[in-house]
């Protein structure tokens, strides 16, 4: 199972990602896989977003 949630942190809010209930075998696997195809995609976009919206008050992604 995978979850997301969004916690508030300070003045905005960061994703909480917990993904459970694999083998451990598979750890480094669906690591890199998350990684390559879902946070560095998402970065992307969130990038472009900020960048059109001109960067409003100072909001940055990590």
């Amino acid at each position: 199972m995978a979850k997301f949630e969004l916690v508030e942190q300070g003045a905005g809010s960061k994703i909480v990602f917990n993904h459970t209930g694999f083998p451990q075998d598979e750890v480094e696997h669906l690591a890199a896989g998350w990684k390559t195809h879902y946070w560095e995609p998402l970065a992307k976009l969130l990038d472009l977003v900020l960048r059109a919206l001109g960067n409003a008050n100072g909001a940055r992604y990590t």
